[in-house]
């Protein structure tokens, strides 16, 4: 895809199959740019994304997910925080669940083994140290995580969604638009990834998925639904 930005863009040991443009387009000799590099291009313009109402409700699949526990607090306690750590494992079907805060962490493994599972969040999502988030369908709309969130955690710098595709890949419909959202890990995410702003520190590969261009936004005022005309990659 392409990289189009309103500010600068630095490409470091990365590829860009289209166009690379942006007000300055920096591009070291260890990288890639299949199509023309165009500076002094104006500031694309800003867009207005719907808000995401994430509250919980029941009936929910909550009591659902299948759990394998190898300790560190693993389940999900009283104020709704879902925690899985030191390598344990949860397995998740069909359904529409809802939790406060969300931490996989410590090689810890949520396996998607059907769908759609939908994935309603309020508070910070964090998947990192070695955690995999598995879709076994390997269908993104499969896997839909929605989050309402717009604050990083205080001390730590992690945004209000940490993504870790360091297991090989991720694939997944994720909608934050209040909030940060971080990739960690080097791997690939497939899908579709709307944030308030998105970090890839380690260049992992993106690939959109088409058959997400039309995202239906449940909770937005009036069931606002966001049509992609057209994508580039930032």
């Amino acid at each position: 895809g392409n990289a189009t930005a309103s500010g600068p863009i630095t490409i470091t040991s990365a590829t860009v199959g289209g166009i690379a443009k942006a007000p300055s387009v920096d591009a070291n000799s260890n990288s890639t740019v299949g199509g023309t590099i165009l500076n002094n291009v104006p500031p694309v313009p800003s867009v207005s994304l719907p808000s995401i109402n994430c509250t919980y409700k029941s009936p929910n699949s909550n009591g659902s997910i299948a759990w394998y526990s190898n300790g560190g607090g693993t389940g999900i306690d009283g104020s709704n925080n879902l925690t899985l750590n030191d390598q344990s494992t949860a397995v998740f079907g069909a359904g529409t669940y809802y939790f406060n805060n969300v931490t996989i962490e410590n090689g810890s493994y949520v396996k998607i083994a059907s769908g759609p599972v939908i994935i309603y969040v309020t508070g910070q999502w964090i998947c990192s140290n070695g955690a995999t988030i598995t879709n076994a369908t390997l269908l993104p709309a499969n896997l839909q995580i929605y989050s309402s969130n717009s604050n990083t955690i205080a001390g730590t710098g992690r945004n209000a969604m940490t993504l870790d595709v360091s297991g090989g890949r991720m694939c997944a419909g994720v909608y934050c638009p209040a909030g940060d959202v971080s990739i960690v890990g080097g791997d690939n995410f497939y899908g579709s990834l709307v944030a308030n702003s998105l970090t890839d520190p380690a260049s992992a590969d993106i690939h959109y998925d088409v058959s997400l261009a039309t995202v239906l936004a449940p909770g937005a005022s009036g069931g606002t639904q966001i049509t992609i005309s057209s994508w580039d990659r930032h």
